[in-house]
């Protein structure tokens, strides 16, 4: 799956911010040793930093959780597509539930007939499956297909 523009940003930030909070911490202590800060406002400052490092710890970690749990989902959603008639039959009722309801939005009963609306991805997915498989047109670049 593509990450989104926000997260690739977020982690960037996250991966030069602690070498900037360092940067400032060592100035502070030059400034602090140098004597032109006071005590408490050095501690206060220093102690701010401290806190922070300890966000972008946990921000990072969470970083890291999330891309797992994007893989597993991702790789549950292509077994899902590839065998879903497979799954859901092998499948409990509250699971099928489940996967009716992971699949399906809307369903409607219709007399006889299900109405049904399918949710992203699986929208795309269907959609894909009705495009030819040669997708490719003749353009400027006339290069013989693999």
């Amino acid at each position: 799956m593509l990450m989104s523009k926000n997260f690739k940003h977020s982690q960037e930030a996250l991966r030069k911010e602690p070498d900037q909070i360092q940067s400032r911490s060592s100035k502070l202590i030059d400034m602090h040793l140098d004597g032109l800060m006071e005590s408490e406002t050095y501690h206060l400052k220093l102690e701010e930093y401290k806190k922070r490092q300890r966000e972008i710890t946990a921000e990072m970690k969470a970083h890291v959780n999330a891309d797992e749990t994007c893989l597993i989902t991702a790789k549950k959603l292509l077994d899902l597509a590839k065998r879903p008639k497979e799954i859901f039959i092998s499948s409990k009722l509250p699971e099928k539930q489940q996967l009716l309801n992971f699949v399906f939005s809307n369903l409607k009963l219709d007399g006889k007939k299900l109405l049904v609306t399918l949710r992203e991805p699986f929208l795309t997915l269907c959609a894909m499956s009705y495009q030819p498989a040669n997708l490719r047109k003749k353009d400027s670049n006339l290069r013989p297909t693999d």
